[in-house]
């Protein structure tokens, strides 16, 4: 039987049983009635999930498509933007502005650290002109959560549009586009919500749809107005495959209820946490979120033997640092079909990695503190 890795990374993530065999259905026409049907119904779904009754947008694309499309309907050619960049996600903001020949002024915020509000503020006021801000909710390279709200409040009252990056957060990172007032919020199928890759979606608010109306940088696959005029069966050949497996995968996480989707992964990141203290291992974020756990690696170990060893010797994949953080971070990750016994399961095989590496600690010590967290939320825990 050929080995299968267990996927505890940010994203792609392990898919439930119940999403593969949807999408393994027979294929639909994406021109029929019933392709158009299960759109509208998946949509219905996900807009319980994004929050919001704004509009949303399908793109058969990972979510740099749909980050890139933002950029290409929302500005014009004259106009300055903001960029928070901390990791190497919001990097790629700066690139595709870059690419664009867009106007940005970038903060620029150490690796592991969050951007406070206030930063936004002081931005907007030095560059008046700025149009938007872009940024991410959680910052999948650092394992690092913004405070969007905060955020938000800043850019609504200076009436300019926030574009966030949810696509390792959204579903388990608490976000209200609606409520908050967030214009555009950009998702993908591979994180959370426990599909293949290969979809990206964007909803849009009134404002952005103003903003859109507006632009005039190039645009074609990714023209947000083609897309609305044909919502529920999309302008180009869709995922038809894809949008099948959301569907079910959607059931599943609405079954269990967004809330306690948030709080099982929040419950996963804090016995993480508690188990990294323990195994005298340090966090890498200063304001750690739920989709992944980010670790130093301890001074004079290989992380990447630590990566290699743990997935030879017990099929385990978590993730490592990218870009100058490669070698140096373990990225652990909480989302996707992942229960307790997994999360408990490879912190145990960590433990025994860590040993076999060199690293001082009590060996039991990171389960045991793990298991001390997950006692307090036992039904939560249950969840299988």
């Amino acid at each position: 039987m050929a080995r299968r890795d267990f996927l505890l990374t940010p994203g792609p993530v392990n898919v439930p049983r119940r999403v593969a065999l949807a999408e393994s259905q027979e294929i639909l026409y994406h021109r029929g009635e019933e392709f158009s049907e299960l759109l509208q119904r998946v949509d219905a779904k996900l807009k319980q999930v994004f929050r919001t009754q704004n509009t949303i947008l399908y793109f058969a694309a990972s979510g740099t498509g749909a980050m890139e499309a933002c950029i290409a309907n929302l500005l014009n050619t004259k106009d300055e933007v903001i960029v928070v960049e901390g990791g190497k996600f919001g990097q790629r903001w700066r690139e595709l502005c870059q690419a664009f020949g867009v106007h940005h002024h970038v903060i620029q915020i150490e690796w592991g650290r969050a951007v406070h509000p206030e930063q936004i503020a002081h931005a907007l006021d030095a560059h008046p002109k700025a149009s938007a801000v872009f940024t991410q909710l959680s910052e999948t390279s650092t394992g690092t959560v913004y405070d969007i709200e905060k955020i938000a409040q800043i850019t609504n009252e200076r009436d300019v549009l926030l574009v966030v990056d949810a696509i390792s957060g959204l579903g388990v990172v608490p976000c209200e586009p609606d409520k908050w007032g967030i214009d555009c919020v950009v998702a993908a199928s591979q994180k959370s919500l426990m599909v293949p890759p290969g979809l990206a979606f964007v909803s849009v608010s009134a404002r952005a749809w103003q903003r859109a109306e507006r632009s005039d940088l190039p645009k074609y696959y990714w023209d947000f107005q083609m897309s609305k005029k044909n919502l529920y069966f999309t302008p180009f050949t869709p995922a038809i495959s894809l949008v099948m497996a959301l569907d079910e995968a959607l059931n599943i996480i609405l079954e269990e209820g967004l809330d306690n989707l948030i709080a099982r992964t929040e419950l996963y990141a804090q016995a993480t946490r508690a188990a990294v203290h323990a195994m005298n291992l340090k966090l890498f974020s200063e304001r750690p979120g739920p989709v992944c756990t980010a670790v130093h690696v301890p001074q004079g170990l290989n992380g990447k033997e630590i990566l290699e060893t743990l997935r030879r010797d017990f099929q385990i994949k978590i993730s490592g640092g990218q870009d100058h953080l490669k070698g140096k971070i373990l990225r652990i990750g909480h989302i996707g079909d992942v229960g307790a016994k997994d999360v408990l399961g490879t912190l145990a095989a960590l433990e025994l990695v860590l040993h076999k590496v060199g690293h001082k600690f009590e060996l039991g010590a990171g389960v045991r503190a793990a298991l001390h967290i997950c006692a307090k939320k036992e039904a939560l825990c249950a969840h299988s």
